[in-house]
């Protein structure tokens, strides 16, 4: 898969989330984001670094959208007034059809909330 397909199929996932949950993103894609991370979010825009996604297995990729999705809902939802990856964010991820684990140092860990 090249670049461009790549972008979007990373596309056609995040229209699919806005269709579900009626939260329209704008998404950006950069080279590389600072350190280790892959993606991240705000309430209306993901970002993706290529120079990791364009590397992961495309089941991976798709959730690593709907983690960032499920904080683009959590943010809208609860005005930011939750923990990032707390029970309200694992709670959405689920309903989006995502594990609620994060992907940290190339590695799924256990979420640090479980209710």
């Amino acid at each position: 898969m090249n670049n461009f397909e790549f972008m979007q199929t990373i596309r056609d996932e995040v229209g699919k989330l806005e269709k579900q949950t009626g939260y329209e993103v704008e998404i950006l894609f950069e080279g590389k984001l600072k350190g280790n991370q892959i993606a991240m979010a705000s309430r209306d825009k993901i970002v993706i670094g290529l120079s990791f996604m364009i590397r992961m297995p495309m089941d991976e990729v798709v959730e690593v959208i709907l983690h960032e999705f499920g904080h683009v809902v959590t943010l809208n939802k609860y005005s930011g007034k939750v923990s990032a990856h707390g029970f309200e964010w694992q709670k959405e991820v689920r309903k989006l059809g995502g594990n609620p684990s994060r992907l940290y140092h190339g590695k799924f860990v256990n979420p640090i909330w479980v209710r």
